[in-house]
């Protein structure tokens, strides 16, 4: 009878290490998508950013182009 209580005791200690240990998993995945979010909007950010530049870059390119032609 000790033995099993022994081992309902165990199966308990188990189940409730198990729980919690799910438990920190869950919140640490809620943490990597929190993070993967802003990530995200800062990849947003980032991609118009470049957009804006090379926008820029054409158009100086243009320019030098022109700056070369009238120069001949």
């Amino acid at each position: 009878m000790r033995e099993e209580m022994t081992l309902l005791s165990s199966r308990s200690s188990l189940y409730n290490a198990v729980k919690q240990f799910s438990g920190l998993l869950q919140e640490e995945c809620k943490v990597l998508q929190e993070e993967c979010k802003v990530l995200q909007e800062e990849c947003k950010v980032l991609q118009e950013e470049c957009k804006v530049l090379q926008e820029e870059c054409k158009g100086s390119v243009i320019l030098v182009y022109y700056y070369l032609t009238l120069g001949d």
